[in-house]
């Protein structure tokens, strides 16, 4: 359409005569030129604009995988110290159970120990009486 446009203007331009020719083609081609090479230059700036933000959404793309790939890593290592933490957990839960028993032991031995010495003493007092009768 714009070729059409230009090419009808020089026609009607060139049916004129000699220097009236060159001064309205001179005065049609400069704003036509100027019009060309601002639509030309639009087309370029928007070429640009696009591959600045084609760069920029790669560039987030690049990133946002590896960001990904990271917080894979760390949730698999997360899953890792869950499992451990788990089996130490069921481990705490033996010593515990353990500790129990020693502590019940531990009771039975202390009443033991305290029904021995008291039977302890109480031989010995018979000792002492024996000793006593045998002495006279």
């Amino acid at each position: 359409m714009m070729n059409d446009l230009l090419l009808t203007i020089l026609l009607e331009v060139t049916n004129l005569g000699g220097a009236d020719v060159f001064m309205w083609t001179t005065l049609l081609l400069t704003p036509i030129s100027a019009i060309i090479g601002w639509i030309a230059g639009k087309r370029r700036r928007n070429n640009e604009t696009l591959e600045m933000l084609q760069k920029t959404v790669d560039m987030l793309v690049k990133k946002n995988s590896e960001l990904y790939a990271k917080i894979t890593e760390q949730n698999k290592m997360i899953c890792n110290l869950n499992e451990q933490n788990d089996e130490l957990n069921t481990q705490l839960v033996e010593v515990r159970r353990e500790n129990g028993e020693l502590k019940e032991g531990q009771d039975r031995m202390g009443k033991q120990l305290t029904s021995l010495q008291a039977e302890n003493t109480e031989l010995r007092k018979e000792l002492k009486q024996i000793k006593g009768i045998y002495r006279k």
